[in-house]
């Protein structure tokens, strides 16, 4: 039996021999599919996975905020309040200045409202009183309560104040000088002046003590010589005499001693004499250089000065390398008061002399 044929008639190509002939090219197979990705693994909510995708989709889908007004606003207002703070202090200051201007009760009450405000700022005390802001009494009463020495002299040289306010001013600065406070302060050229020419006792005395301050704080060498000059003037007012004295005592030392010495010889003597301060000044600061002087003293006419010289002798000692000569000549003078008819006190001090003097 013959096998059967397709209908065709052809046997498969698989039964068909070689033909000799390429065989045709084979039809390429079929493409798979793509293959799908696979699905992303759901993130667990609260996941840092889940956060970052937020964050990455927030950025991607954030819209740009727009700058607004408030930042500006705001700047604008602190400027504000800080040019406000500046400017309050220099507003109260011209308020309570315009006060005192007024004069009278109102221009004290400004005064002490000012002071107040800025604190006792002698800086501001002395600006006030630099403008002549005010009358002359809260002037006054603003330098002397924050003991402005510089403001003071600011009021006291004034060309057009009268002589009472003059003396006011400087009795005002004597009051509140201090030596180690005022030390560096500026002392007026014209304070010479006042103390040794005023024509008005109530200027010149309150002068004499605050030359006489400013002395004692910068060791003026100069001072003591100018109230030896007025205690020793010609016909001088007795109480200037005893002003520069009470300066003079605060002011000698061992160097200018001759001043006060040479003062026993004046018309001042007996004021020297009746000084308490200047006798201790005397004897206390006497040395051998001035024994001559003192011996000259002992013929004085005066018993009060020849009983204080022999006094000031009795503390001088005379030293080993002295004269001879010398020795023996003040042994003389000093040995004649030792004689019946001395007085009393000059008896006193000269046998004082003769154990001091080792005569």
């Amino acid at each position: 039996m013959h096998a059967s044929r397709p209908p065709s008639g052809r046997q498969p190509a698989a039964s068909r021999p070689p033909s000799g002939r390429l065989a045709a090219k084979a039809a390429p197979e079929p493409k798979a599919p793509p293959a799908q990705a696979e699905p992303a693994r759901a993130a667990r909510p609260g996941s840092r996975r889940t956060a970052a995708a937020e964050d990455a989709s927030g950025q991607r889908t954030r819209p740009a905020v727009k700058a607004g007004k408030a930042p500006y606003v705001i700047g604008g207002l602190v400027v504000l309040v800080i040019a406000a703070a500046c400017a309050y202090a220099p507003v109260m200051r011209s308020i309570y200045l315009g006060r005192m201007d007024n004069g009278g009760d109102e221009g004290m009450k400004g005064a002490r409202s000012y002071y107040d405000f800025v604190g006792g700022s002698e800086a501001m005390v002395r600006d006030a009183i630099a403008g002549n802001r005010g009358p002359f009494e809260a002037q006054l009463w603003l330098a002397k309560e924050c003991a402005s020495i510089a403001a003071l002299m600011v009021i006291a040289e004034r060309r057009d104040l009268p002589a009472a306010q003059l003396a006011t001013t400087l009795d005002a600065a004597v009051a509140v000088f201090h030596p180690e406070r005022h030390k560096g302060a500026r002392e007026p050229a014209v304070l010479d002046s006042w103390a040794k020419d005023h024509a008005e006792r109530s200027v010149a005395l309150p002068a004499i003590a605050l030359k006489t301050a400013f002395a004692r704080a910068t060791g003026d060498a100069k001072a003591p010589e100018l109230l030896a000059v007025i205690a020793g003037a010609p016909a001088q007012d007795s109480l200037r005499v005893t002003a520069a004295l009470d300066g003079l005592a605060l002011l000698s030392t061992s160097e200018n001693l001759g001043l006060a010495i040479g003062l026993l010889r004046s018309n001042a003597s007996d004021q020297v004499v009746a000084h308490p301060g200047m006798h201790q000044a005397i004897v206390s600061h006497i040395r051998v250089n001035y024994v001559e002087p003192l011996l000259g003293l002992t013929s004085s006419q005066n018993g009060a000065v020849r009983a204080l010289a022999l006094e000031a002798l009795g503390n001088v000692t005379l030293p080993d390398s002295a004269d001879p000569k010398q020795r023996e000549r003040i042994g003389e003078q000093v040995s004649a008061k030792l004689a019946p008819g001395t007085p009393a006190i000059e008896m006193t001090a000269a046998l004082k002399a003769v154990q001091g003097l080792r005569l």
